[in-house]
């Protein structure tokens, strides 16, 4: 291990935005401060949490004077309090990393993670890998990349998305950013979309490289969240539409992109018509009308049934080919 106290240590602006967060923001807070490197402030923006929240993140702020504890005046919707939390860091930090409220980082994320940026003036964004925690089920998330590979072009990994779906960016708590790109933008995140957390990337990724450590240093929690479960189905479907209508002629060569943009759409109308089969909650179609109106495309009753009779015709003509695509539907669809 690096021994850090021999290195300047640029300062990180850690940001936990939380909004009744109760059962695990301590755990969250203690995996911050049990990290090898020291040099962060620790902003806890609390939005309008009724359980005991504000109280945890205020007992810890009193024991500990890198911690800034924000009470919101009033509740603001996720995506939102986020952009809130994100123009509250420090303008000194170099380096921006959030952790959500229900996550943890492993105790040399900070470490690896600002060592890497250090070394490449380059790099905009660095990710690692992550252990996706389902509950009953746990695993390794963000592979795909060479091990021995650490610094990569912007562009070369947008393309690895769109071509072959190597997901590499994670929920927020998985990646470092640096800070000069976070105060360059008044909302971070983009309000209107639902693939926030991954358009900023291919934003960021025109003009930054990507590093990437090869090694577990989140731990990101999913089996609490009952809005993911209701509406992840398809989810990364959806976020492969918005993707390669907005960036994919950025990225990717004419026929490259007519190529893909057919592969996507037929993949993303099959989940639709399956969908419609299955009877999915209305908060399943709410995201799925909300992420296509930000391309703006709609999600009629005729495109849905269209999409049902297709689905339908396959599973009665085609058992083989149908069970083989749901296969490799849950296997993509397994991100979060």
């Amino acid at each position: 291990m690096t021994d850090h106290t021999k290195l300047p240590q640029p300062l990180v602006s850690v940001v936990t935005p939380v909004h009744n967060g109760e059962p695990y923001l301590a755990e969250c807070i203690e995996s911050v401060l049990a990290q090898s490197y020291g040099a962060f402030e620790y902003v806890i923006v609390n939005n309008g949490s009724t359980d005991g929240s504000l109280r945890i993140a205020e007992s810890y702020a009193r024991r500990d004077k890198r911690i800034r504890v924000i009470d919101n005046a009033r509740l603001l919707d996720q995506i939102n309090n986020h952009n809130h939390a994100l123009r509250n860091i420090s303008g000194d930090s170099r380096y921006c990393k959030v952790v959500a409220a229900d996550d943890m980082l492993l105790p040399t994320c900070l470490e690896r993670m600002v060592e890497l940026a250090e070394s490449h003036s380059s790099i905009g964004v660095v990710g690692a890998h992550t252990v996706l925690d389902w509950g009953s089920t746990s695993n390794v998330f963000l592979t795909g990349l060479p091990y021995r590979k650490r610094v990569f072009s912007g562009r070369d990994i947008c393309r690895l998305f769109l071509l072959e779906g190597v997901y590499v960016f994670g929920a927020p708590t998985a990646t470092l950013i640096r800070s000069s790109i976070v105060r360059s933008r008044s909302n971070f995140y983009c309000e209107d979309s639902v693939t926030e957390d991954v358009d900023i990337f291919f934003e960021i990724l025109q003009d930054w490289n990507f590093g990437f450590v090869p090694e577990i240093l989140t731990y990101t929690r999913r089996s609490n969240d009952s809005t993911i479960s209701s509406i992840k189905p398809g989810m990364m479907d959806l976020t492969f539409m918005v993707e390669i209508e907005k960036y994919g002629r950025i990225f990717l060569n004419e026929e490259e992109f007519r190529r893909r943009r057919s592969e996507i759409r037929q993949a993303y109308h099959r989940m639709l018509g399956l969908s419609v089969l299955r009877g999915r909650s209305e908060k399943f179609w709410s995201f799925h009308r909300k992420g296509l109106g930000f391309i703006g495309q709609r999600l009629g009753p005729g495109r849905l049934a269209a999409c049902a009779a297709s689905a339908a015709a396959d599973l009665v003509f085609n058992p083989k080919s149908t069970l083989e695509g749901l296969g490799r539907w849950a296997r993509v669809n397994r991100s979060p």
